[in-house]
């Protein structure tokens, strides 16, 4: 009795075990780094390009405004011993008017960083999620992980596809040319 309910419980035990290694093959796994492919790719290049362009006139737009407005601080400064007290009150109004505008300004700026900055995000994710599911199934991968942002702590080179989905995602980049 002993020996049969143990044979029963090795079998109970084995069973799934042997069950789970038919039902699932082995997987084959491979990693690229999207900080990567986005520095190096041409599609990468040119979105990086576009928000480093709207920073720069941006940038450029309010350091203008901030002169602007200093220059208005000192000209209140200046004459402010010579200005009615009419006067004065009015082009002080006139300068925090002009800060609010100012701030105004720097949000929505930030606003459309935002925008334009999601924007190039979605039509480079367009592009590069078939590039990566070609090179995937190219290469008889399973699983494609983003390295370094995915918790994995080993990576072993000979998987790394980067270079593949660049290679991928500059074709298409002429392609579309």
């Amino acid at each position: 009795m002993r020996t049969v309910l143990l044979a029963t419980l090795g079998l109970t035990v084995l069973t799934p075990a042997a069950y789970a290694q038919t039902e699932f093959p082995a997987a084959r796994v491979a990693f690229f780094n999207a900080d990567r492919v986005t520095a190096e790719s041409a599609l990468g290049k040119a979105g990086l390009a576009r928000l480093e362009e709207f920073q720069v006139k941006t940038n450029r737009e309010i350091q203008d405004q901030n002169q602007e407005l200093e220059a208005e601080r000192e000209q209140l400064q200046r004459s402010a011993s010579v200005l009615s007290p009419d006067t004065q009150r009015e082009r002080e109004r006139a300068i925090q008017n002009f800060e609010l505008d100012l701030q105004r300004f720097i949000e929505d700026a930030q606003a459309e960083f935002l925008g334009i900055q999601q924007e190039v995000e979605r039509n480079f994710l367009v592009t590069l999620e078939p590039i990566i599911e070609d090179v995937a199934q190219e290469k008889n991968v399973h699983f494609v992980f983003n390295w370094p942002s995915v918790a994995l702590y080993y990576a072993d080179p000979r998987f790394d596809v980067t270079s593949d989905i660049i290679e991928r995602l500059d074709e298409a980049a002429r392609a579309d040319d």
